[in-house]
């Protein structure tokens, strides 16, 4: 889990620290005070462990550089990442990143002053497999040969800690605030080829991969999709009563030209898949369910099916009723006993369902950027005692942050 992280110079976070608490942290502030922009350099560290290659970007984008300095809680011990990044936003406000180099503090194994250079992604591979050459084709070569020394004599331990850290950062899950909104976007099926079994999730995105991963889950028939239909089904909150896959064989026909002239026509059999969920006496499409339920019904799916053990979630109560939103609450902090879970919230109901420990107070200011308090770790003992007897006697964290205890 992360345990301390500072992001320089990354839009609003000129110099901001946050301690994230191991298991559920929920930041709140005003809008512009920095809270997504906080979560957005979190997800750079993702990239950074997916991505071989970076591109050089159009020469009229400005660029930024940043340092996102991370600390992990790993095998009884703590690893240190200082990533230095180069990017750029595209036309979708995306982060492309055109350079990086990530170095790491490994206590036992590397010296105080001489961290060592190993890029996440290289870490996930076996160094000089086939697979690994694959993914960096002449680029990875070239790094080899510029850092043969430095790889030979970095201890099998490293390889073993930065590798468990890849891992961990490659599999973070991040769900903004306007993500599953609108189902009406949706399509109502997708397409596989025979043979494939799986929809190309590449091909699709948004809701619609949503819909390919769910399909996908129910074919693998595991725990963690069976844990789904029972929390959203009849016997849990009763979003939908049965979701069904409606499989329709089908076939495309393709057409090449061959040196010469010749034309040769290919069949490819193909399957249409139309997902159906029954609500109690209506068989309705994706599309037509409400801006909740499918947000609801995303997340929850997410949440309980993906392996990922770091969360980024923003604004939970988006589209949601209260009465809904306590039960997605509810399987929220079920899950961060297991996961390490980030979630924005402007909702004083969200703070009604946390401890004083999980809250965060995000604040901006022109000559400071975004700054991030834990609001048990700044209050002195006697007030966090005030507090708590306060939450025992009278009210809750909501109706004190509306108050404007929070921001004292």
């Amino acid at each position: 889990m992360i345990t301390n992280i500072e992001v320089v110079n990354y839009r609003t976070c000129l110099r901001t620290k946050f301690a994230p608490h191991p298991q559920l942290s929920v930041l709140i502030g005003p809008n512009g005070s920095g809270k997504t922009n906080l979560l957005h350099a979190i997800t750079i560290l993702k990239q950074l462990s997916t991505e071989a290659r970076f591109g050089r970007g159009p020469q009229d984008v400005p660029t930024v550089s940043s340092r996102i300095t991370v600390t992990f809680a790993l095998a009884g011990t703590e690893v240190r990442l200082l990533a230095d990044v180069k990017t750029f936003s595209d036309e979708n406000n995306r982060d492309v990143i055109i350079y990086s180099r990530q170095r790491w503090h490994l206590p036992g194994i590397t010296p105080p002053r001489r961290p060592l250079t190993i890029p996440l992604v290289a870490a996930l591979y076996a160094h000089g497999s086939a697979r690994q050459q694959a993914l960096f084709g002449h680029d990875f070569v070239y790094w080899s040969q510029r850092n043969a020394m430095a790889v030979q004599a970095i201890p099998r331990e490293a390889w073993s800690l930065v590798r468990s850290v890849a891992e961990f950062l490659s599999q973070m899950q991040y769900y903004s605030a306007s993500q599953f909104t609108n189902p009406a976007r949706t399509a109502v099926s997708f397409e596989i080829e025979e043979g494939e079994g799986l929809p190309r999730r590449q091909r699709l995105s948004g809701h619609s991969a949503f819909l390919s991963d769910l399909y996908t889950q129910r074919n693998r028939a595991d725990s963690g999709y069976s844990q789904f239909l029972d929390i959203v089904g009849p016997k849990g909150l009763h979003l939908i009563d049965h979701i069904e896959f409606q499989e329709i064989p089908t076939s495309s026909i393709n057409y090449s030209v061959q040196v010469g002239g010749k034309v040769v026509q290919q069949t490819r059999a193909k399957m249409l898949i139309v997902p159906q969920l029954t609500v109690g006496k209506q068989t309705l499409s994706p599309n037509q369910l409400s801006e909740g339920t499918f947000r609801t019904l995303a997340l929850i799916f997410y949440l309980t099916t993906q392996p990922s053990t770091l969360i980024l979630l923003e604004e939970p109560e988006v589209c949601v009723h209260h009465g809904l939103l306590n039960s997605i609450l509810g399987v929220v902090k079920v899950h961060s006993r297991e996961k390490q879970i980030i979630l924005s919230s402007h909702s004083e109901f969200v703070l009604d369902h946390v401890a004083p420990e999980n809250v965060f107070s995000v604040s901006f200011r022109q000559d400071r950027g975004t700054e991030v308090k834990g609001i048990a770790s700044s209050l002195s003992r006697s007030a966090l005692e005030a507090l708590r007897e306060y939450l025992r006697t009278e009210g809750n964290l909501g109706e004190y942050w509306r108050s404007g205890g929070l921001d004292e």
